[in-house]
């Protein structure tokens, strides 16, 4: 994936992101060029690696390396774009960053953004001091990504971190997957500026490798108990029956049937009872019978 940057600018590059980029004096066009005619004078078409130049107006304004094009051209990384006097190159960061690499040391406790997109294809950019990423030419860290806002987000480094501060952007900042206005981030987090995902690397950590921050809600496991040790040092140390039960008195059968004839002679049964009040009912009754058989007999 290639960059496009105005030459002599301290503005940073433009990534090549999209499929086509509109050239033209107008504000709404991706590279504005107030040297130019018409809202959109040129058409940058992205095809991988290489970028075709359509001359909308096919006028002497737009050139590639000096020569002007009269309708299209296919360019490259290395090739210089003349916007009606405004010199822009294309470049291969690939071939910058291994370039840089063999004069520059490299400084691993730097902090970084890894990016998790294909279309980025795992693009790493350095963050020192404090930047300002978005789609506008203008910003630090230049994106053309139609999702973005002109400023997205300022991303500053603090001692603590960086410190990401979201600019009132259209689709919003996100750490983590949860949107943010401003938030500390870590290495090891995930930073989101709409659907542009990005690792967060730092101090202390290596880029290939990814630190996990441990789960408060993560179930924690006690080491096994022994059941079977624990069996035998309660039998070791609980005294036997013997000790702590002592023995009741065995009571003779002698002593039983002494007891169960006892019971017997001193109680009667309900039954044998209810025999005897009917039978002195019966009786009582006949009794009243015949006296009163009696009583008239001799009355008569």
């Amino acid at each position: 994936m290639l960059q496009i940057r105005r030459k002599n600018s301290d503005k940073g590059p433009l990534w090549l992101v999209e499929q086509k980029y509109t050239v033209g004096n107008d504000a709404k066009c991706d590279i504005k060029v107030t040297g130019l005619t018409g809202s959109e004078h040129a058409h940058l078409l992205v095809e991988g690696d290489t970028v075709v130049v359509l001359n909308l107006r096919k006028d002497a304004n737009i050139r590639v390396n000096g020569q002007v094009i009269a309708d299209r051209q296919d360019v490259k990384a290395g090739d210089t774009l003349f916007f009606a006097g405004e010199e822009y190159e294309l470049i291969d960061p690939k071939s910058t960053i291994k370039s840089s690499e063999a004069l520059v040391p490299v400084q691993p406790q730097g902090w970084s953004l890894k990016a998790l997109n294909t279309g980025l294809a795992d693009k790493q950019f350095p963050i020192t001091g404090s930047h300002v990423l978005g789609r506008s030419k203008e910003c630090d860290i230049c994106l053309g990504v139609v999702h973005l806002s002109r400023q997205h987000a300022k991303i500053t480094v603090t001692e603590h971190g960086l410190q990401v501060q979201d600019l009132n952007s259209s689709n919003g900042t996100y750490v983590n997957g949860k949107k943010v206005e401003a938030a500390l981030v870590h290495p090891g987090d995930e930073l989101s500026f709409d659907t542009l995902r990005f690792r967060v690397f730092g101090p202390q950590l290596d880029e290939d490798k990814t630190m996990m921050r441990p789960d408060e809600n993560l179930t924690t496991i006690r080491p096994a108990v022994d059941v079977n040790a624990g069996k035998h040092a309660n039998r070791s140390s609980k005294p036997s029956a013997a000790k702590r039960k002592p023995a009741r008195p065995s009571v003779s059968a002698h002593s039983n049937a002494q007891v169960s004839s006892h019971g017997a002679d001193s109680s009667t049964s309900p039954t044998e009872a209810a025999k005897s009040s009917n039978a002195l009912m019966l009786l009582g009754g006949l009794a009243v019978l015949v006296g009163a058989g009696l009583a008239w007999f001799f009355l008569k």
